[in-house]
């Protein structure tokens, strides 16, 4: 994984500790420079510590935080190149429940996430959506569609280059 100027990546994958996260980090172990883990969930980071020992002089960071804290997700992504968005609420039952926090969450959080790329200059930054925001009619749904817009109208603030994937159901 190298920039566009032949220099190593700097990862920062938001949601790391997660499915497509832990295959991610599998994936780009030996070809970053760094991987930083940024997620809530202390005991998956722990677990994934096992796997994958912090560095230096391995490129393993681990950062505990929240999407929905802009200061914390800024702070943690310093350093990097690179973001690969896949944090959020994803169960459609606890969206549908509970609303304001899959707002919150999955479109407030990813706004800080832009507003993060582009306060730091980020080169490239991937969001990770679902094939539940075509045609969507549920609150998860319809929270990744409007967030699409979102994450790609974001190239119009800054340099980094904003980039969305549907990532559907594995």
């Amino acid at each position: 994984a190298e920039t566009p100027d032949g220099e190593k990546m700097k990862i920062f994958i938001i949601g790391g500790s997660g499915t497509l996260g832990q295959e991610l980090t599998r994936r780009l172990y030996h070809i970053a420079e760094k991987i930083v883990i940024f997620s809530r969930d202390e005991a998956k980071q722990a677990a994934m510590r096992e796997v994958f020992p912090e560095g230096p002089p391995g490129p393993m960071r681990y950062r505990i935080g929240d999407v929905r804290d802009g200061n914390r997700t800024i702070y943690a992504m310093r350093d990097c190149d690179t973001v690969i968005h896949a944090a959020a609420m994803k169960r459609i039952d606890t969206c549908e429940s509970e609303v304001y926090e899959c707002l919150k969450t999955n479109i407030e959080g990813t706004a800080n996430v832009a507003q993060s790329c582009n306060a730091l200059g980020i080169k490239n930054a991937t969001f990770i959506s679902t094939d539940k925001a075509c045609d969507p009619i549920s609150a998860y749904g319809c929270a990744k569609a409007f967030v699409e817009h979102l994450w790609i109208q974001s190239n119009n603030y800054g340099s980094c280059r904003f980039n969305a994937l549907r990532y559907g159901n594995v």
